[in-house]
């Protein structure tokens, strides 16, 4: 890590976490939150009609913020470079929309970058399949 933050030339390696962060979970949200608070590169509140805490969020709003910090860290981190995502149960607490939200996100980023998810919901790796296009399951 500290050499990508080294090779980057930036001042501050986390120039634009906040905006990528709040770009994705406005997605991800299916457009009920606009803006994200961070405090380094944890997110500490959200901003739509209201203003909330994230911890008084819902498990579902959470899943959906962790997930679009995960992939605003990973784009930042593997900018211009060859890596991979790895996640585990990504969309367990979310409802349909917000899981077909995440999964179209995943299947974005998964454009440019190879992720591998595990999960234990044959339902979830079905749509996968459909919704954000993957190409291989493994069932094991």
């Amino acid at each position: 890590l500290r050499e990508i933050v080294e090779s980057s030339g930036a001042e501050d390696p986390m120039q634009g976490l906040t905006d990528a962060v709040s770009r994705h979970f406005k997605d991800l949200s299916c457009g009920r939150y606009e803006e994200v608070r961070m405090e380094g590169a944890s997110p500490i509140g959200v901003r739509g009609k209201l203003e909330l805490d994230t911890a008084i969020l819902s498990q579902g709003t959470l899943g959906s913020l962790a997930l679009a910090t995960r992939l605003a860290l990973a784009e930042l981190y593997l900018d211009g470079m060859n890596g991979f995502l790895l996640m585990d149960d990504p969309f367990t607490d979310m409802d349909e929309a917000r899981r077909r939200a995440a999964m179209q996100a995943v299947g974005s980023f998964a454009k440019d970058h190879q992720v591998l998810i595990f999960t234990c919901h044959p339902q979830h790796a079905a749509e996968l399949v459909k919704v954000a296009g993957a190409n291989e399951l493994v069932v094991g």
